[in-house]
């Protein structure tokens, strides 16, 4: 799944294409959720990533890499409006809101959700992880020093 983030033209400089967009991490959180019984999903882990900054050209979010795998971005979401699809915004951007999720699955037990087989990442993060993003033709890579852990969701 692709999210394109639609911006106006900023001014911060990039040798390769005019443009460079400024992002931080504000916020990084890791939430297990736990599913209810007879599923073959053990669990879930929630990666939220709230980011802000300047994205002077179109911004298109490409995967969260984290412990060693490549997970999809499963969201966006700016300020209040939550979309998949492209979003005309301007440069500037307060409280940008990334969702990826990872399953864990039983090997035992009836198959009620579809396995997902996760690309590898060929690192092997701890705690920390890389959200991969282009912006302008060109490749860019945001660190997350570190997860906040919130407490485990348990569903009925």
């Amino acid at each position: 799944m692709s999210i394109v983030l639609l911006a106006a033209c900023g001014s911060q400089q990039d040798s390769a294409n005019g443009f460079a967009p400024e992002l931080k991490v504000k916020k990084a959180t890791i939430q297990k959720s736990m599913p209810g019984a007879h599923s073959n999903l053990r669990s879930t882990d929630i990666y939220k990533i709230e980011i802000s900054g300047d994205m002077p050209l179109p911004t298109k979010f490409d995967s969260l890499l984290v412990d060693d795998v490549r997970l999809p971005i499963a969201s966006i979401k700016v300020d209040t409006m939550r979309t998949t699809t492209t979003l005309n915004a301007s440069g500037e951007v307060d409280k940008l809101v990334l969702t990826a999720q990872r399953h864990f699955y039983n090997e035992e037990g009836p198959q009620v959700v579809e396995e997902v087989e996760y690309e590898k990442s060929g690192l092997s993060l701890d705690n920390s992880g890389v959200l991969m993003y282009r912006s302008g033709g060109q490749h860019y890579r945001l660190e997350i020093d570190k997860f906040e852990k919130l407490d485990r969701i348990n569903n009925p």
